[in-house]
C-alpha cells in the first residue's frame, strides 16, 4: 500500500513540472551526431568507387577506339593493265625469277616466250611466261605469271587474296574436255607465282615435277 502511495506522489510531481522541449531536441541532436559519426566513412568509400568506375570506363573507351581505329597497312599495291607497259625479253632476261633453265636439264622445252611489265617508274610489275615443255607422254604447255610481291594487278587480287597470301603453296587439279589442267600459287622472297598447266591426263607425274622445279 505504501509503494503504491510512494508512486504516486512521484506521478503527481513529474506531472506538475513545466514541459522541457530543448532537452528533446538536445536528446535528438545527439543521437542524430552519433548517426553521422558512425557513416563519415562512406563519403570517401563512395568517392573512391567513383573514381575507380570512371577509370574503368576511360580505360574501356580508350581500348575501344584503338581496336576500331587500327586497320592493317597494306602489303601491296594494287594496279591495272593500263599502269603497266610490256617488253619481249629474253630467257636470260627472267632467269632469276623463272627457272626455266633447271626444266630444260629434265626436259626439252620447245617454245618459249616471255613478256616483263614495267611501270613508268621502271619498276618492274610482273612477268609472263608461255612454255611448251615436252615429256615422255606427251607436251605440257605451261602459262606463268611472276609478280613483284610489292604489287598485285586488279583482275589477280582475288587469286591472290585467297590462294597465295599467306600460303606457301596451293594446287587444283582438274580435268576439262580430256585434258588435264592444274593450277598452283605460291610466294617467293621476292615474287609471287601464278601458273597453269594443260596436257594430257599421262603427264600428270611430269607436270608435277615441273611444279617442283618452279617453286
Amino acid at each position: 500500500m505504501k509503494d503504491k502511495q510512494i508512486q504516486q506522489l512521484f506521478d503527481n510531481y513529474a506531472q506538475s513540472l513545466p514541459q522541457q522541449d530543448h532537452l528533446a531536441d538536445k536528446a535528438r541532436g545527439m543521437a542524430f551526431a552519433r548517426s553521422e559519426k558512425k557513416k563519415w566513412w562512406l563519403v570517401p568509400m563512395v568517392a573512391a568507387y567513383c573514381v575507380v568506375a570512371v577509370a574503368v570506363l576511360f580505360v574501356a573507351i580508350t581500348l575501344t577506339n584503338s581496336l576500331v581505329n587500327v586497320t592493317p597497312s597494306p602489303t601491296y599495291q594494287v594496279y591495272t593493265s593500263s599502269q603497266v607497259t610490256g617488253h619481249i625479253v629474253d630467257r636470260s632476261d627472267i632467269a632469276n625469277a623463272v627457272k626455266v633453265d633447271l626444266i630444260d636439264e629434265q626436259y626439252d622445252v620447245i617454245f618459249e616466250n616471255y613478256r616483263a611489265y614495267y611501270f613508268d617508274d621502271g619498276q618492274l610489275a610482273y612477268i609472263r611466261a608461255s612454255l611448251g615443255v615436252s615429256t615422255e607422254y606427251g607436251v605440257v604447255e605451261v602459262q606463268l605469271i611472276a609478280e613483284n610481291n610489292k604489287f598485285v594487278r586488279n583482275d589477280l587480287k582475288y587469286t591472290y587474296d585467297n590462294y597465295i597470301y599467306g600460303q606457301s603453296f596451293t594446287q587444283k587439279e582438274n580435268y576439262k574436255d580430256g585434258e588435264y589442267i592444274t593450277s598452283a600459287y605460291f610466294e617467293g622472297e621476292d615474287m609471287h607465282f601464278y601458273i597453269e598447266t594443260m596436257s594430257n591426263p599421262s603427264t600428270e607425274l611430269d607436270v608435277q615435277k615441273i611444279l617442283q622445279i618452279l617453286c
